[in-house]
């Protein structure tokens, strides 16, 4: 069965996996870790949804939880673990955690290709 994610729970699930410090991703390195991540659970098939629309559109429908500042997302959430809580209910534990490895392996490159 595929898996969907949409942009607004996949953003929730890069920021709670991220740490504390990071509060903002440009769209550029979200769109990378999603990439990555898509390849990486390729064999959970796993679609996640990311167009340019529908990124814009999960950020002004949560804007409790993200703020648009130029060229990024900025976390605006007040919990990030309830909130990731709060996207996960329909998927089984053991993917949950699985989508957590891959985000933190994908952060990891990205923040790092960064610096």
């Amino acid at each position: 069965m595929c898996k969907y994610l949409d942009p607004a729970a996949f953003m929730v699930f890069v920021f709670a996996n991220a740490s504390e410090d990071v509060q903002s991703l440009s769209f550029r390195d979200l769109r990378k870790i999603r990439d990555q991540v898509s390849s990486s659970l390729e064999d959970q098939n796993v679609f996640i949804e990311w167009t340019r629309n529908s990124v814009l559109s999960a950020v002004e429908c949560f804007h409790d939880v993200f703020k648009r500042k130029d060229a990024k997302v900025v976390w605006h959430g007040s919990d990030k673990n309830y909130a990731r809580e709060s996207f996960s209910v329909d998927f089984p534990e053991e993917f949950g955690e699985k989508l957590d490895h891959a985000i933190k392996d994908a952060l990891e490159s990205v923040l790092t290709e960064r610096v």
